[in-house]
């Protein structure tokens, strides 16, 4: 994983996988706090798939104690 460089005057991490799907995101509203950082699943194809608040602030994904925000699903024609 990379993390990115920061934009002048924001001060939240964000993280992409090798990929270059963003991992964890700023929340938007805060995002000059890691606090409410979002961190972000993707499927096999690149695609969202889940959403969870970083509850822990901890920069990593722990589904017994992060918030699930959104579930994304995807057909065979890729429509969400």
């Amino acid at each position: 994983m990379v993390a990115m460089g920061l934009q002048e005057g924001v001060t939240a991490s964000r993280e992409r996988e090798r990929a270059g799907n963003m991992r964890l995101a700023p929340r938007p509203g805060s995002e000059h706090t890691d606090a409410d950082a979002l961190l972000c699943v993707y499927d096999g194809w690149g695609r969202l798939v889940k959403v969870y608040a970083d509850t822990e602030t901890d920069g990593e994904l722990d589904t017994n104690d992060d918030t699930l925000i959104s579930t994304h699903y995807y057909d065979g024609v890729w429509r969400g």
